[in-house]
C-alpha cells in the first residue's frame, strides 16, 4: 500500500525517495520553521492540575500507548488519574467520556482504538477523547480528578506540563521534518523536553496471549496489524504463514479478513492489542501480542516530583 510505502521511506529512504526528498526539501525547511515560531510564540497556561504529557517528534510507533498505560497504573491506585486523547480515527467528535472509573461508556466508534484500548486493558480506567485537549483537562478537573495524561501531548505547546519525550531506536535517517523525512518536528525540539527515558528507563516485554482460542500452528495462522511501522512486528512473523498490514488505525471489516483466511487456509489470526480492540467482535479465532512495560526507579521518582509539586502548589 502507498502509505507504507511513504511510511518505510520516510524512515529508510530508497533511491527514489531521496531524489523525490531534493524537490521536497525547501518545503520541509518552512515546515520546520513554522513549528519554531509557534514553540516561541505559545505561552504555556497552567489549568490547575497536574498534566503529564508522553509525546515524541516522529510519526507514530515510538511506545506512547504502553508507556502511558504503565504510568496510568503506577499513579493511578493513589491520585485520582485520567487519560486524555484525541481519539483518533473515531467516528464522534468533541468531549466524550471513554470509560470512567473503570465503566465503559460507549463503543469503539466513538471512541477509536487506543482510547478503547486502555478503557479494556487498564483497571479502573478513566478516558477522555478530545480533540480540544484543554477542554478535556478543564473537564477532568472539575470531575475531581488530580492527574491528567496525556497522549501524544507534546504538540499542545499552550499547555503547562510534565513533558516527557520518547527517542524511538529507529529514528528517521535524515535529520528534517516532514515532508522529508518522519520528523514531525525539528530533531532540536529534544531541548525542550522535561525526561526523555533512557533504555533503561523503560522495561517492555511482550507475549502472544493464549486468549480468546487459541491455535497457534503456523500453517493454520495469519497475522494482521494496522499500525504506525508495522516492520516493528517482524519478530513475530516467524509465528505465522502470512503477515498482512494495514494502514495505521485502520477500520477492519469482517468479511475482508474472512477472504484473508480463506485465501491462506488459516483459521487463526494473530494482533496486536490495538488490532484486537477493532477485531473481538468478529467471532474469530485470535492471539494477541501482549506488551508489558514497567518503568524504573528514576523514571517514576521524576514523574512523582512533578505531581507532588502541582498538588502542593
Amino acid at each position: 500500500m502507498f502509505k507504507i510505502w511513504l511510511e518505510k521511506n520516510l524512515y529508510d529512504p530508497g533511491v527514489i525517495w531521496l531524489i523525490i526528498s531534493f524537490f521536497l526539501l525547501p518545503l520541509s525547511i518552512i515546515f520546520g520553521f513554522i513549528q519554531m515560531i509557534r514553540r516561541a510564540l505559545i505561552k504555556p497556561k497552567d489549568y490547575g492540575i497536574a498534566v503529564v504529557s508522553v509525546g515524541n517528534l516522529t510519526l507514530g510507533g515510538s511506545g506512547k500507548t504502553p508507556l502511558v498505560g504503565a504510568i496510568f497504573t503506577e499513579f493511578s491506585p493513589e491520585i485520582p488519574t485520567c487519560i486524555i486523547l484525541r481519539g483518533y480515527g473515531r467516528k464522534s467528535h468533541g468531549l466524550q467520556y471513554v470509560a470512567k472509573n473503570g465503566e465503559i461508556l460507549c463503543d469503539i466508534k466513538t471512541s477509536g482504538d487506543e482510547a478503547m484500548l486502555y478503557a479494556k486493558t487498564l483497571k479502573n480506567a478513566s478516558v477522555l477523547v478530545s480533540e480540544n485537549r484543554e477542554n478535556a483537562i478543564i473537564q477532568a478537573k472539575k470531575d475531581g480528578f488530580a492527574l491528567a495524561i496525556l497522549d501524544d501531548g507534546f504538540s499542545k505547546f499552550h499547555i503547562e506540563k510534565f513533558e516527557i519525550v520518547l527517542r524511538p531506536s529507529d529514528s528517521p535517517l535524515l535529520p528534517l521534518p516532514l515532508p522529508v523525512a518522519g520528523y514531525r518536528y525539528p530533531p532540536n525540539f529534544y531541548k525542550f523536553a522535561d525526561f526523555i527515558p533512557s533504555i533503561d528507563d523503560i522495561k517492555s516485554t511482550s507475549e502472544i496471549s493464549n486468549f480468546p482460542n487459541p491455535h497457534t500452528d503456523k500453517e493454520n495462522t495469519i497475522l494482521i496489524s494496522a499500525i504506525a511501522k508495522p516492520w516493528r512486528l517482524k519478530e513475530f512473523e516467524k509465528h505465522a504463514k502470512a503477515s498482512f498490514y494495514f494502514p495505521d488505525h485502520y477500520d477492519f471489516i469482517k468479511d475482508e479478513i474472512q477472504n484473508l483466511l480463506h485465501k491462506s487456509s488459516a483459521t487463526h489470526i494473530i494482533c496486536t492489542a490495538k488490532d484486537f480492540v477493532k477485531l473481538e467482535n468478529f467471532g474469530l479465532n485470535i492471539s494477541v501480542i501482549e506488551l508489558k512495560t514497567t518503568l524504573s526507579e528514576n523514571f517514576k521518582n521524576q514523574i512523582k516530583a512533578y505531581i507532588t509539586s502541582k498538588l502542593n502548589h
